[in-house]
């Protein structure tokens, strides 16, 4: 009732064309400026960058905290309560750990937990069991914020290959590393998957160095496999991934181990079982698929 237009990157309008969401290419920041300024309804964004644009206009902002609500200890303005946010009059947030630490930078602003509205129809389907096991791989992209942001790729990926001896192996990355990682997974025979929705729908085990991704697809109550390569360093406590949650699954410090991490993964022993439900309860406290719902009320109530 209330939709407006849905901007984008072009590589992602063919992914949203699939959803049935009609979008259009980002014009120019001068163009936005303009357009932002004469238009004076509600905006809703993800990202900094697109904040940073909806920055230009008066109009209201809605921001949805992308991810599970990782944060390093600089207040960077990419993550949950970071610089630049002054002008949100809306936080909407998927669990109470993203909501404080923007109530305690902006408590003027308007902050509400939904929940992760793209994992609504996750929760409300039956997992699927393959009769032989699929193991997803996946890597993030080599941000410099810290070590920790930097991808493990170049070091891990022997264990893939060695994996892939193993089991059946699909090939995934952060959209930022895509281009570099893709092409290698196609020379060694490993099926690509591009969109994240298809590794939690396929995949029995999920393998990740950094990314809302690991704690997504342990949200479903399936194993993870936590890469850690030796630039993270033990002694630096970000929180969350570093290092208060890093045992919601296997943690593998070594690329020759990951086959063996694996093995353990999908015997999924009852402390670990039991550990990434805590987490989850933490993390994902909305799964019974309302979270979409939610965040469309909260939206509403801007305009009455």
């Amino acid at each position: 009732r209330i939709k407006g237009t849905f901007y984008t990157v072009s590589s992602v309008v063919p992914y949203l064309k699939a959803k049935g969401i009609k979008a259009k290419v980002y014009p120019s920041v001068d163009y936005l400026k303009g357009a932002f300024r004469i238009n004076k309804s509600a905006i809703a964004v993800s990202s900094w960058g697109d904040l940073r644009k909806a920055n230009f206009s008066n109009r209201p902002i809605i921001l949805f905290e992308h991810g599970t609500g990782q944060t390093y200890s600089n207040r960077h303005t990419s993550y949950a309560g970071g610089r630049g946010r002054e002008n949100v009059r809306l936080f909407l947030c998927p669990n109470e750990l993203v909501a404080n630490k923007n109530k305690q930078n902006y408590p003027g602003a308007r902050i509400k937990v939904v929940g992760c509205p793209k994992m609504d129809e996750f929760y409300l389907k039956e997992k699927v069991h393959n009769n032989e096991p699929v193991i997803a791989v996946s890597f993030h992209w080599d941000c410099q914020v810290c070590p920790e942001t930097k991808t493990s790729f170049d070091y891990f990926k022997d264990g893939v290959l060695e994996l892939t001896k193993k089991y059946k192996v699909l090939g995934h990355a952060h959209p930022r590393i895509w281009n570099k990682i893709s092409p290698w997974y196609k020379q060694n025979g490993i099926e690509r998957i591009w969109s994240f929705e298809d590794i939690m729908d396929k995949a029995d085990v999920y393998i990740i160095d950094n990314s809302s991704t690991l704690f997504e697809f342990a949200s479903l109550d399936k194993p993870v496999v936590v890469l850690n390569p030796p630039w993270y360093r033990r002694e630096i406590n970000h929180g969350l991934r570093f290092w208060e949650f890093a045992d919601v699954g296997v943690n593998c410090n070594n690329g020759g181990k990951l086959a063996s991490c694996v093995d353990k993964a999908l015997d999924d022993p009852s402390e670990i079982q039991k550990r990434r439900r805590q987490i989850n309860n933490i993390l994902y406290p909305i799964r019974d698929g309302s979270s979409s719902e939610r965040a469309a009320n909260e939206i509403e109530k801007i305009f009455t």
